[in-house]
């Protein structure tokens, strides 16, 4: 449950883990309308607006976090490392990353990349073998 995961990080980090930290919506890549077909743009735009909102209202009350606050904590949608693509085409994962990056620290942000810089480099020449 969104709700208890919250308020177990809260309660671990404190609500400081707040202002870096940030909620991947994962799976968001397998969301389908009622009938189970792929969605069109503005279903999967409503279903991610609204997984947000779901998980802004957790961060207000498991995390007592104020409304503005909750707001600033990112919600990025996600999916399985091997669909990198969101059901519109979107590619989440280069999303993900600058998010991450730009709630880190410098000297975290550095160690992140440090630490993934072959899989990194292993991207790069994979995009560079597609096209």
């Amino acid at each position: 449950d969104d709700g208890i995961s919250i308020r177990i990080l809260t309660l671990a980090f404190g609500k400081e883990l707040w202002k870096r930290g940030m909620i991947a919506l994962t799976k968001a890549n397998t969301i389908e309308d009622a009938s189970g077909r792929t969605p069109d743009d503005k279903f999967l735009n409503q279903a991610i607006k609204s997984l947000t909102s779901h998980c802004q209202e957790q961060l207000r009350k498991e995390a007592k976090l104020d409304r503005r606050d909750a707001n600033d904590v990112p919600c990025v949608p996600t999916g399985s490392i091997k669909h990198q693509s969101l059901k519109d085409g979107t590619e989440w994962l280069p999303e993900f990353w600058a998010t991450a990056i730009e709630r880190m620290t410098e000297s975290g942000a550095a160690f992140l990349i440090h630490l993934n810089r072959d899989r990194l480099r292993q991207q790069e020449r994979f995009g560079r073998e597609s096209d």
